[in-house]
């Protein structure tokens, strides 16, 4: 389970996001839903690790969220995928670092439809593919806790559909999943919890 406690980020004196406690359970999807500059990608900075918070608590599995073995799947904004690499090619580095089989990344790769350009290179997919390879690299490593910041953002509908369905199921499988979007219906079409 992942706990949150009195977190907060202050910047400059002032306060840039306060959550008095927020709990996401195994098994469950979880969205926190607000418009632009609400604090939804700060969020997920500060527990993905990018960013140091000012104070309060976050835990997974009763451990210092920090101190976990297992480092939580993470879909930021941007992408952040290797641009010159083809699609294969991304997930192989990232399956190295995460010491996932060569089959994992094939079956990522299915799941979100994107076997039939495993030689094309990122700098040429369209945003939805971009998103889906992004998020292929979050799930690889099989995480206990998933973190997504905005994951439709630049998808089409049938990549918001995809996503919905592999989130529901990688719930199923005992994830428990904090995401951030702008979109209520979507989030509602695929959370336990919002």
């Amino acid at each position: 389970m992942l706990e949150i406690r009195h977190l907060e980020k202050i910047v400059d004196g002032r306060s840039m996001l306060s959550i008095d406690e927020l709990k996401v359970e195994a098994g469950e999807v979880v969205a926190v839903i607000g418009p632009v500059g609400a604090g939804k990608t700060l969020l997920i900075s500060i527990l993905a690790g990018a960013l140091p918070r000012s104070g309060g608590s976050v835990s997974f599995a009763g451990k210092e969220l920090s101190a976990c073995a297992q480092r939580p799947g993470v879909l930021l904004a941007e992408d952040l995928l290797y641009e010159r690499l083809s699609v294969e090619q991304n997930l192989a580095f990232y399956a190295q670092v995460y010491g996932v089989t060569a089959a994992r990344v094939s079956e990522m790769l299915a799941q979100v439809g994107l076997s039939d350009q495993v030689q094309q290179t990122v700098s040429k997919l369209t945003p939805s593919a971009l998103r889906r390879l992004a998020f292929a690299r979050a799930l690889l490593p099989r995480p206990r806790l998933l973190l997504l910041d905005q994951p439709t953002l630049r998808s089409d509908l049938e990549t918001q559909e995809l996503m919905a369905r592999l989130l529901r199921q990688t719930a199923r499988e005992g994830a428990a999943i904090l995401l951030t979007d702008e979109d209520l219906a979507w989030a509602g079409a695929c959370c336990t919890c919002a």
